[in-house]
């Protein structure tokens, strides 16, 4: 059983709405966040040997980060209990590191809502 919240970030940072996915609290390796990497709305190829990561607050103020599978230019989040341990809003990006260089996409939130349970 697993659950894939499919978005799309532009690398050009052009102004769009804001994305936000929506979890629950406490949903562990059940739910995946498939981004698809833009560049003005062309394909965004990430280089083999690129470091990518998925950088986060959540809304209890703590920041994480993980490394993100990649294939072309799509970036799989999977999302861990401790991920989603923080009800509230978090603020993520995607940031792609490659010779020095760092590259940071577009920011998205993720919402989680209160476990029905404690």
């Amino acid at each position: 059983m697993e659950y894939i919240r499919e978005i799309t970030l532009d690398m050009s940072l052009a102004e769009e709405l804001p994305t936000v996915v929506q979890i629950k609290q406490g949903d562990s390796l059940a739910r995946q966040i498939l981004i698809t990497l833009t560049d003005n709305g062309d394909p965004f190829f990430i280089n083999d040997g690129a470091r990518v990561l998925f950088r986060y607050r959540k809304a209890n103020g703590v920041y994480a980060e993980k490394e993100c599978a990649v294939n072309g230019n799509k970036v799989t989040v999977e999302l861990t209990g401790d991920d989603t341990s923080a009800e509230g809003v978090s603020f993520c990006d995607i940031c792609i590191i490659e010779d020095g260089m760092v590259l940071s996409s577009k920011s998205f939130y993720i919402r989680a809502y209160h476990a029905t349970t404690d």
